[in-house]
């Protein structure tokens, strides 16, 4: 009985994250300063989906984190890819662009070395191999996909818990 009680007791001692904060190779925290807006400009363009699902569905998926952040996020339609500057949602169709055609997704970000603040951060997701869906109960779902990569943006790493938004592999749900 000792033995339980004690499990029991371990268990509720310790929090679990399904996710884990980026740090810098001196352990300091990458992170966006918290007085500043994230402006996320949005690519619909993909033959998977309509850009209205898509735009449905990436505003889900942000809105999933923004409630748990200090910043305010905003989506804008852009329909223009990449621009150097800015943070974007893009879907790429080039297939030289990912290492490994198994990458549904990348999140590049560029952190201020001074202040571990991020300057800049794109989403490119890989349509060039991988077809995504708008139905939640298949793993190529996009909100999946993209609540993963936007934890990335605001800072996140992966996690080792099987269920959470940041671990490495896409599941269905």
């Amino acid at each position: 009985m000792k033995k339980i009680f004690f499990l029991i007791f371990l268990f509720t001692q310790f929090s679990t994250y399904g996710y884990v904060v980026n740090r810098t190779d001196s352990g300091e925290l990458i992170k966006w300063s918290s007085s500043r807006n994230i402006n996320l400009f949005l690519s619909t363009s993909t033959p998977d989906l309509t850009s209205s699902e898509v735009s449905s569905i990436v505003t889900n998926s942000v809105n999933q984190w923004s409630s748990r952040i200090n910043n305010t996020v905003n989506i804008s339609a852009s329909n223009d890819g990449e621009v150097s500057g800015r943070n974007d949602i893009y879907f790429q169709s080039n297939s030289e662009f990912f290492s490994d055609p198994s990458i549904v997704a990348v999140t590049q970000y560029i952190v201020d070395t001074n202040t571990t603040y991020i300057q800049e951060a794109d989403i490119i997701l890989n349509d060039s191999i991988h077809t995504f869906s708008s139905s939640s109960t298949s793993t190529k779902y996009l909100g999946n996909v993209i609540t993963h990569e936007v934890g990335h943006l605001l800072g996140m790493g992966h996690s080792q818990v099987i269920n959470s938004s940041m671990f490495y592999e896409l599941r269905k749900g």
